[in-house]
């Protein structure tokens, strides 16, 4: 996750995206997913190429969780599904 792309976000959105780029590396998936759903929460604060760095991050972190899951890892598994019941990142851009 690029950090250069919020350095102007609000220091709120931009605390969530520093914690959810740590909780990625750790694979820490639901924490990562939890905070990146805060900052789509926000959008409407967000510039264009935020928004387009947030459904980015968004569908990586997916593709990630995923992977784990299909590879037994639980956790994954319930970032997934929450992922997917948030409605958010359905496609770029939407949200």
């Amino acid at each position: 996750m690029d950090f250069g792309s919020f350095a102007s976000a609000p220091a709120a959105l931009q605390q969530s995206w520093k914690a959810a780029a740590e909780s990625a590396a750790l694979n820490n998936y639901l924490g990562a997913a939890t905070n990146l759903m805060a900052i789509f929460g926000n959008a409407t604060q967000l510039t264009p190429d935020q928004n387009t760095a947030l459904n980015q991050a968004w569908r990586q972190l997916g593709n990630k969780a995923f992977q784990a899951a299909e590879s037994g890892d639980k956790m994954a598994a319930d970032a997934v599904l929450k992922m997917r019941d948030s409605g958010f990142g359905k496609a770029a851009g939407e949200r």
